[in-house]
């Protein structure tokens, strides 16, 4: 069905490159764009790109796209706590504008305020299908006995 076509083919969130290697293109002008928790070192010509958490400017440049310029101008340094509460993490940063977004009656210091409670943070970091603690269980489900305990959790 594809042949003779340029096609990007996107895996997100992939296992390891056994779950991936039968997608790469065996033809020129296609690609495959993977993204995973683990570094695919046996994905033969892949070109790995590493990425870390944003920048602060980035992720409130982020959350202020979602939530709108005017309410994040009027409180600023509770926007900025916001990003800051979420890690500078992009899907973090998302939920969070989002679900302030969805809720015009909440000011960014109210957000803010939700998410000082560290015990309760996950909770708030939620928006539909966005959801981080959901990505910290599967991550931490992978980790064996000893990482599981190194890691606080």
């Amino acid at each position: 069905m594809l042949d003779g076509r340029r096609v990007l083919v996107v895996a997100d969130h992939a296992r390891d490159a056994a779950q991936v290697r039968w997608l790469l293109p065996a033809f020129a002008g296609c690609g495959v764009l993977v993204t995973s928790r683990r570094r695919m070192l046996d994905l033969a010509g892949a070109r790995l790109v590493e990425l870390d958490a944003m920048s602060p400017q980035e992720a409130l440049a982020l959350f202020t796209r979602i939530v709108g310029e005017r309410r994040v101008a009027a409180e600023r340094e509770a926007a900025r706590y916001v990003v800051a509460a979420c890690g500078f993490l992009p899907l973090a940063v998302r939920a969070a504008a989002c679900r302030l977004a969805a809720r015009p009656a909440w000011t960014v210091a109210t957000l803010a305020g939700r998410l000082a409670d560290e015990s309760g943070r996950l909770a708030e970091l939620e928006a539909g299908d966005l959801a981080v603690r959901p990505v910290f269980e599967h991550c931490y489900t992978g980790l064996d006995g000893e990482q599981a305990r190194r890691s606080g959790c």
